[in-house]
């Protein structure tokens, strides 16, 4: 799950190229943890760290993985090490000598879990919930998931087995589902990626994170936060279904993924302002005018980065009407209701 004190944005995380991560450098430095991306001048994550040294402790190498918990940080390298920091109350920063080598990395509120290359699942920290009791006999694992107080493993017949705090029904698989590649767990719910590419969740829903969009297909990666849920499409089109969280994670994306310089078209000083981009800023208050003119310029554009507001029901229809001459490539909020959305013009 991503941490409430972790700030590292779901959708961010899931666009991050894994060979950026393997250059990257953990720099714990004061209170702060921060992950920084060779060529970005953006801080990727930050996460408060109990007790820190006088001194900045520097993680370097083949860095393959980093899992965040509330408190806590884990980071496996290429070679199947782990290492652990932050909060250590509960020993979730523990990380066991005999673990051996490690192909996957947890980190749930106060508990960690590691995906052995033997297929084998290990847990330690916090087990008050016995979110850290894998259960006897389970059978292989290809993939595991940690919740605020719950675990999750998808074993190798795509069967998903579940253990922990369950007071929201986090833990109850529903039956008869079909086999799933994929699994992620927020704070009381769970969500997997079936082999046909749907996405199907149970546990809280008080915050709609169980609310998978109608026609949601083609999911490539799904990946929750404490209190929503983020789709990643084969196509590389990302559906963010929070209502609450749209316009930071957005930002975030934007600060990551639209290279400095870029030639920009939008209808918001603040997406246009931490894209880094060359923005014509006496053209943001038309840009909404334009498009729905038909009159928005594509040509000389590398990104438009749209902002759909509770008044801008037709904006989406307008934009529609560009046809293949732009191509969506992130959307965050709910379909049919105010979000933001990044589109590039065509090849």
């Amino acid at each position: 799950m991503t941490s409430c004190r972790l700030i590292l944005a779901a959708a961010a995380a899931l666009l991050l190229p894994l060979g950026a991560l393997a250059q990257s450098t953990v720099t714990v430095s004061g209170v702060w943890v921060r992950e920084t991306v060779p060529g970005r001048n953006v801080t990727a994550a930050y996460a408060v760290v109990e007790n820190p040294g006088s001194t900045d402790l520097q993680i370097t190498g083949a860095a393959a993985e980093v899992a965040c918990g509330a408190n806590h940080v884990l980071a496996r390298t290429v070679s199947g090490a782990v290492r652990g920091w932050g909060r250590n109350v509960h020993g979730q920063v523990t990380v066991p000598t005999d673990l051996g080598a490690v192909t996957q990395l947890a980190a749930g509120y106060d508990h960690s879990l590691a995906l052995r290359a033997d297929g084998t699942v290990r847990c330690w920290g916090l087990n008050t919930a016995a979110q850290c009791n894998v259960p006897a006999g389970m059978g292989a694992a290809a993939t595991i998931a940690a919740g605020g107080d719950h675990s999750v493993a998808v074993l190798a017949n795509g069967t998903v087995r579940c253990w922990g705090k369950n007071t929201a029904g986090q833990c109850s698989v529903p039956s008869g589902m079909g086999p799933a590649t994929q699994a992620t767990a927020g704070a009381e719910h769970t969500a997997v990626r079936l082999a046909d590419g749907t996405v199907r969740a149970w546990g809280a829903t008080l915050q709609g994170q169980l609310a998978v969009p109608a026609g949601l297909a083609n999911v490539s990666v799904v990946q929750a936060g404490a209190n929503h849920t983020v789709a990643l499409l084969a196509d590389g089109f990302l559906s963010v279904g929070s209502r609450r969280s749209y316009l930071p994670e957005s930002i975030a994306w934007i600060q990551k993924s639209v290279p400095p310089g870029s030639r920009i078209f939008s209808n918001d000083g603040r997406l246009a302002y931490y894209s880094g981009g060359v923005v014509a800023w006496d053209t943001l208050p038309a840009a909404t005018a334009q498009i729905t003119a038909g009159e928005a310029p594509v040509s000389g554009t590398d990104y438009w980065l749209i902002h759909l507001g509770r008044d801008d029901a037709g904006l989406d229809v307008a934009i529609a009407a560009y046809g293949a001459r732009l191509v969506p490539v992130a959307r965050f909020g709910e379909p049919g209701g105010p979000g933001v959305l990044v589109l590039r013009p065509a090849p």
